[in-house]
């Protein structure tokens, strides 16, 4: 068995193993061109990578994407883990430790901040108690279902979802609008001004993370209020079990101005998507910014929730340890894991 560096060629056994672990879970996910958007056309610089191999078939992975963390004000270099994977049968062997220690020597020798994760039910105790990592918090999830299915579905009928296809929405303030590429974003609140922690996104970012991929059926829109520019979100739709989701990828930067703009901007983001059976919001509120002024649906209990989003933090420089206190994180995050 060999733990090493991702070299080119690569790739195809990348997707097999995947395959193996993930099945038709996410079937884009298991394609060479994924791959390739995901660790060779982000912006933002080179990903660490490291696989296992057994003989000439590669039988784990573990990928760093790197990111800039909006910390408190000052901007820095951190890694977002994803793509942890071991096939079946090569488990319980200790790939998943070993591959992560490559990971994480690579790490500190570019300089990084840290990493932040998104780890499982499974893996979560052996970041916290082998591999030195904070367990910050867990992304809340909430849903809202349209009045009139919900109804229908107490009563046993079945419902076609009129689905919404808006390019443009208007309500009596605000004003929302497709489009098709990212060309500026606020810089004063998204440079790391504010005294909260999130990630980076700066058009580059966002026209990798929400433009190109289009397998993933994102819907990007710029907030208007009259004619100032207030922000941006992101929807993504997919039918499951004959039902029609739309969720709340993402909403930037944080906070939208002021709090009473932003319950106005939530509640005809609602409002637009009506024509969905259930509206997801996944997102975290360690600092108490939505629960205190927000109702955006029903909470579902982390016991409850089918996939518990739990967020890890592994610092690699003194001093420089995130909190949850200030941490903002949205579902957008930690889709592409």
């Amino acid at each position: 068995m060999v733990i090493r560096p991702y070299k080119r060629g690569d790739e195809e056994g990348i997707v097999r193993l995947r395959r193996s672990v993930f099945g038709d879970i996410d079937p884009y996910k298991a394609t060479v061109e994924c791959w390739k958007w995901e660790f060779r056309e982000i912006p933002s610089g080179s990903p660490i990578i490291v696989v296992a191999e057994e003989g000439r078939e590669i039988v784990g992975h573990y990928g760093l994407l790197p990111m800039t963390l909006c910390h408190r004000g000052k901007e820095q270099p951190f890694g977002l883990a994803v793509d942890l994977m071991v096939h079946p049968l090569y488990r319980r062997r200790g790939l998943f430790v070993n591959m992560y220690k490559e990971v994480e020597k690579e790490a500190r020798e570019q300089g990084l901040a840290g990493i932040l994760g998104f780890p499982n039910e499974r893996t979560l105790p052996t970041y916290k108690n082998r591999l030195g990592w904070k367990h910050l918090m867990d992304l809340s999830l909430f849903f809202a279902t349209n009045p009139n299915f919900l109804l229908s579905y107490i009563k046993g009928y079945k419902t076609t979802s009129s689905l919404p296809t808006y390019q443009r929405y208007k309500s009596r303030e605000i004003i929302f609008e497709t489009i098709s590429r990212f060309e500026n974003a606020i810089i004063p609140l998204d440079s790391g001004a504010l005294p909260y922690s999130f990630l980076k996104r700066d058009p580059d970012y966002l026209n990798w993370r929400y433009i190109r991929p289009r397998w993933y059926s994102y819907r990007c829109y710029r907030i208007l209020f009259g004619k100032e520019l207030l922000g941006y979100f992101v929807i993504r739709n997919y039918p499951k079990k004959g039902l029609w989701f739309a969720v709340l990828m993402d909403i930037f930067p944080f906070p939208l101005i002021d709090r009473e703009t932003t319950k106005r901007v939530f509640k005809e983001i609602l409002a637009m998507l009506k024509g969905y059976n259930i509206v997801g919001l996944i997102f975290s509120d360690s600092i108490g910014f939505f629960k205190k002024f927000l109702d955006p649906g029903i909470r579902i209990p982390s016991l409850l929730n089918p996939r518990p989003w739990h967020v890890g933090w592994r610092d690699l420089r003194d001093g420089s340890g995130l909190v949850s206190e200030d941490l903002y994180l949205t579902f957008g995050d930690g889709d592409i894991l």
